[in-house]
C-alpha cells in the first residue's frame, strides 16, 4: 500500500473513531441515566457495554497502527532527503 493511500485510510479510521467513540459514550450515559430506577435493564445496559468497548478498542488498535506506520512512512522519507 502506497504512503497517500495509507495516510487516507488512517485520516479516515481516525474521523470514524472520534464519532463512535462520542456516540457509543452519550448512548450509554443517556440509556443508564433512563433505566437508573430498573434493575434488570441497568444491569442488561451494563453488560452490553462490554461488548461495545471491546469493539471500540479494536477500532482504536487498528487507528493507531495505521497513524504509527504513516510516523515511520515520514519519518524514514525525512531521513532519505537529508
Amino acid at each position: 500500500m502506497s504512503a497517500t493511500e495509507l495516510y487516507r485510510r488512517a485520516l479516515r479510521r481516525f474521523a470514524i473513531s472520534l464519532i463512535l467513540t462520542v456516540m457509543d459514550g452519550l448512548s450509554c450515559l443517556l440509556a443508564l441515566y433512563n433505566a437508573f430506577g430498573n434493575k434488570v435493564m441497568f444491569a442488561l445496559i451494563l453488560s452490553l457495554i462490554v461488548p461495545l468497548a471491546w469493539t471500540l478498542i479494536n477500532v482504536w488498535q487498528h487507528t493507531l497502527s495505521d497513524l504509527r506506520r504513516i510516523q515511520c512512512v515520514v519519518a524514514s522519507t525525512e531521513f532519505d532527503r537529508g
